[in-house]
């Protein structure tokens, strides 16, 4: 369990929306976490946790378009989050080489926050999930990794997120992998129920339409990768080396553009090789060495930014005394 109390500063000079101002933030939790052994070949893990951050945001409006009556009063734009998350799961050791994971999750998230969502109520979502990952080592130089996470969201209804990994082992030192996943991302609650506005600390409202309202009804990111890559060990070298190549398709990417928030039925994707080298060159010292190679697409021709083709850095380290 623990606190947190934060001052910081926040916004941009000549911004009526969003202008310089001090906010404060608090943060409080509590998690639990409970294991047992009920042999050498089964276990269970149960987590709870609690998260509730609140801000404190005032500042003067001065938007000039405002009538003369709201100019310059006091606008209100605190906020209250909370988070429940309960997870059990069991372990099972069938085997010297196959074991399995299985569980179940649940988890709710809530806010207040008028400014944020144009009401005083409570807005929430929850998700409701299965989860399991199996690994099984036919031989010592073949493991298979193969994962399912399922469930329910409020919003956006069932998905599923399936994972298959495969190692080869061609020595002790050297490596090949592919894998296959889909990954979901859940629409936070302004991405899906926001309706932003400006009220004072009385509660008046200072600008009558919303500068933003959700689309409701998004539905979760989903990103698909393929990727394949190779580890080495050079022993005589002293030198370690990675290598990863894959391609990541983005689709349903959620955006919030203009006043509301949509898919895009296009979404993009990146193809692309990752590599590290490691030397150690002598007892104390390491030199890293690692390079990316980019290539993004967008499904539809935009003028959002592309990140960079290729990103290299050169690293050090030597450990004194």
């Amino acid at each position: 369990a623990g606190h947190t109390s934060l001052t910081a500063g926040e916004g941009f000079p000549r911004s009526y929306g969003n202008p310089i101002r001090e906010i404060h933030w608090n943060n409080s939790f509590v998690k639990a976490k409970l294991e047992r052994e009920f042999s050498e070949r089964d276990s269970s893990k149960l987590n709870v946790s609690w998260d509730r951050d609140r801000t404190e945001d005032v500042y003067p409006f001065l938007d000039p378009n405002a009538p003369a009556i709201y100019y310059g009063a006091i606008v209100d734009a605190g906020a209250v989050e909370q988070r429940w998350n309960v997870e059990y799961q069991h372990e099972h050791v069938a085997s010297d080489s196959l074991r399995w994971v299985l569980g179940v999750g649940y988890k709710r998230d809530s806010a207040r926050s008028r400014p944020l969502f144009g009401t005083n109520d409570t807005v929430d979502t929850s998700d409701m999930r299965v989860f399991g990952n199996l690994e099984w080592r036919p031989s010592s130089a073949w493991t298979l990794n193969a994962g399912l996470f399922s469930g329910k969201n409020s919003d956006t209804g069932g998905y599923a997120s399936p994972r298959v990994a495969l190692n080869y082992h061609l020595t002790d030192d050297h490596t090949l992998r592919f894998s296959a996943s889909k990954a979901l991302r859940q629409p936070t609650l302004f991405e899906n129920q926001g309706n932003r506005r400006f009220y004072s600390v009385t509660g008046a409202l200072l600008v009558t339409p919303s500068d933003y309202v959700a689309a409701g009804s998004l539905k979760p990111e989903k990103l698909n990768v393929v990727e394949w890559g190779y580890h080495g060990h050079w022993r005589d070298l002293r030198l370690t080396g990675d290598l990863r190549l894959f391609r990541e398709r983005m689709t349903d990417y959620i955006e919030l553009g203009g006043v509301t928030s949509a898919n895009s039925p296009q979404g993009f994707q990146v193809r692309g090789m990752e590599y590290q080298l490691q030397w150690v060159p002598w007892d104390g010292a390491s030199v890293w060495w690692s390079e990316s190679l980019l290539d993004f697409e967008w499904g539809t021709a935009r003028v959002s930014p592309f990140p960079p083709k290729r990103l290299s850095s050169l690293t050090w380290f030597q450990r004194l005394g």
